[in-house]
């Protein structure tokens, strides 16, 4: 069935067959809308590549330690409201 490969008769068919279906007017947005579909196909595939490779780089945080924890040994140094001076009003 496709022992001749594609030969320019079918090429030029489906050029025809594109002309007729989008008509001459849209085939520049056509072309345009499927050229920056790819580059952003490629720079997403290329991102995904690169994110597998840095995700291995980096490495794990210590267990039992975490960003917002403060270290240990560390005291809390904000000075407490005194009892009664909280939600007060001036009377």
């Amino acid at each position: 069935m496709f022992r001749n490969g594609l030969q320019i008769q079918h090429i030029l068919l489906l050029a025809l067959i594109v002309l007729v279906l989008f008509g001459a007017n849209r085939l520049p947005d056509v072309a345009r809308n499927v050229g920056k579909s790819m580059k952003i196909l490629k720079e997403e595939a290329k991102e995904l590549r690169g994110d597998s490779t840095e995700a291995a780089a980096e490495k794990p945080a210590p267990s039992g330690t975490t960003a917002d924890a403060p270290a240990a040994g560390v005291t809390d140094t904000t000075p407490a409201t005194p009892p009664g001076e909280a939600g007060q009003s001036g009377r």
